[in-house]
């Protein structure tokens, strides 16, 4: 008996509401006339940034096979091209999750990637030894706000040499960084709004796979692009050390600016999607 707890009131069974029954039908009707308008948008956003991906994988292949490193060494060498390597594939599993129309459930792996991308920071540092050092002897694993503090050390070290050349010092990301490892985590540790954002009262559905709203999907097509340009960028950074000062301009200046471009001409913003509805 559950009478007494407030926790598990009784239940019982009863036929679906006719207006359920109504909603789902108007629902599948919606989602086919938003799959017809957004599919080309979001085919258009996933293959450019496979196609940025792909890039990101010869060249880390080519370092392995031009140059005569130990690939598993105890050095900074390999533990940055290893890490580079994680960034990218943890960076084509958020692409393949947001493709198949996993929502929510693509976040633990923006986190996983984000965290990645700040390690990759600190170990491609020539200053930034003590983490490095940790990671390779493996005695513990490393917290992510160490990883911040390291990137917050970097960050000074560009604003002096920024000021030393008469220039404006950059936007610090420490912070924003923080505030976003915090709202993913939100997932990771599976909060209940995070769970609660696969459920239609209406439908008294949840999504248990692909999310059956093409809106839904699209909006996180759109914001699964930052996070993977965020990893292009630390990546192709941490291959300045090896292909040298020029290469991020020449290599990876033009994929940032493919994304730029595939938002603007086909734009999946909230300024669109919310028009759709």
């Amino acid at each position: 008996m559950t009478e007494d707890n407030p926790l598990e009131p009784a239940i019982k069974r009863r036929d679906l509401p006719a207006e359920v029954i109504e909603s789902r039908t108007q629902a599948s009707a919606e989602y086919g006339r938003f799959e017809a308008m957004l599919r080309p948008r979001v085919e258009a956003h996933v293959a450019t940034y496979g196609m940025a991906l792909d890039v990101l994988t010869m060249l880390h292949q080519e370092l392995a096979d031009t140059l005569d490193f130990d690939i598993t060494g105890d050095t900074r060498q390999p533990a940055v091209w290893q890490m580079a390597g994680r960034c990218i594939g943890l960076a084509r599993a958020l692409l393949y999750l947001v493709r198949a129309g996993f929502c929510a459930e693509s976040i633990p792996t923006a986190r996983a990637l984000h965290e990645a991308d700040r390690l990759l920071d600190a170990f491609a540092d020539p200053d930034e030894d003590e983490l490095l050092l940790q990671w390779l002897r493996d005695t513990n694993w490393i917290p992510p706000r160490d990883a911040r503090k390291a990137r917050g050390r970097i960050e000074e070290k560009l604003d002096e040499a920024m000021s030393d050349a008469g220039m404006p010092p950059l936007r610090g990301t420490v912070d924003l960084s923080g505030d976003l490892y915090g709202r993913l985590s939100g997932a990771g540790h599976h909060r209940r709004p995070f769970v609660a954002e696969a459920v239609s009262v209406p439908l008294r559905q949840m999504a248990t796979g692909p999310h059956p709203d093409p809106i839904h999907r699209a909006t996180y097509v759109e914001w699964a692009g930052h996070v993977i340009e965020e990893a292009v960028q630390t990546v192709g950074d941490a291959f300045v050390r090896f292909y040298g000062p020029a290469f991020f301009n020449k290599q990876v200046g033009p994929l940032v600016s493919s994304f730029k471009a595939i938002r603007e001409a086909q734009n999946l913003g909230p300024d669109v999607l919310g028009t759709i509805r």
